[in-house]
């Protein structure tokens, strides 16, 4: 589960107020001149998502102040600038140029690193990035941002709401009423795929997944807790019924079991197939889960596709 932010009256004041201009007129900061953007798409440096994860958190623990005017770590400190920041992309796009560098997605498909964007001209533009769900209807979450209001990179408790046929952000609808596109960095369009298997050791985190080279299933340790498998399409499959709990990681042991922990090392799921050493967990390109022991199968998702 991750921790909700607590806001003051006048925070969720200011949240009403957010601003991130889509063509701003800054001064160039003289000690860190910004990378001029391109028509071209330039190749991106990261495809972890918990490193984007980590980028954006670390402006905000630094509490890095919102200038349009003004660089930090080579990018412009206003909601665009923070996006191109975590994303790594080199430069400084603003939000109706964040598509050069990212595929459009669904809410459902909705992963940690993933941009929520109004691409709106001038101040009614604005983008935050994606943390994690924090219901299971997913219409709360938790964002990143660089946030005209509150004066600083933030994290904020947001509400997605349907707005004709699509969505908006319910807190800054006064001030940049949408429609919000969701979009994807296209370095991490694709999770890395695996046709491979996991023996005692693999450990995945909260944010990771990983997917068979067909594209056929894509199993993903949600950051509200759940183990899920999808197929195309954001499709679910199956899931390990964890969402709400404070996942910590998925082992597989070496004794044969596939833990999910939580954040007190307590087992909140298993496959029950400790004692037998030298097994091993394969996600196949049929999309079902397996896991194998000498030669034979001894726990499986039910999850075949033809």
């Amino acid at each position: 589960m991750i921790k909700q932010m607590k806001i003051g009256l006048l925070g969720l004041m200011l949240l009403g107020a957010v601003s991130c201009s889509t063509t701003p007129s800054v001064t160039q900061d003289p000690q860190v001149a910004p990378v001029q953007e391109t028509g071209d798409v330039q190749q991106q440096a990261i495809s972890d998502r918990n490193t984007i994860v980590s980028r954006a958190q670390n402006w905000v623990n630094q509490a890095i102040p919102y200038n349009q005017g003004a660089w930090y770590q080579g990018y412009r400190q206003d909601c665009s600038g923070f996006v191109s920041m975590a994303w790594d992309i080199g430069t400084s796009a603003v939000t109706s140029t964040l598509k050069n560098y990212a595929v459009t997605i669904l809410r459902d498909q909705l992963q940690p690193g993933d941009a929520i964007n109004n691409q709106g001209i001038g101040n009614a533009g604005h983008v935050v990035l994606f943390k994690g769900w924090l219901n299971a209807e997913r219409t709360r979450f938790v964002a990143l941002e660089e946030n005209g209001g509150w004066g600083k990179a933030v994290q904020t408790n947001l509400t997605l709401v349907r707005k004709g046929a699509g969505w908006t952000i319910k807190e800054y609808e006064a001030s940049a009423p949408g429609p919000y596109v969701f979009q994807r960095s296209k370095v991490t369009s694709s999770p890395a795929c695996v046709n491979q298997d996991r023996g005692g050791g693999w450990v995945m985190t909260p944010g990771q997944s990983i997917s068979v080279c067909n594209g056929k299933a894509t199993l993903t340790l949600q950051w509200d807790g759940n183990l899920v498998l999808y197929a195309p399409g954001g499709v679910p499959l199956w899931n390990a019924g964890t969402a709400g709990k404070s996942a910590k990681n998925l082992v597989m042991q070496y004794d044969g079991n596939l833990v999910l922990y939580d954040t007190s090392n307590r087992a909140i799921w298993t496959t029950n197939t400790g004692g037998r050493p030298g097994a091993f967990f394969a996600l196949q390109t049929d999309a079902n889960m397996v896991i194998y022991h000498n030669g034979a199968a001894v726990w499986n998702s039910g999850t075949y596709l033809p």
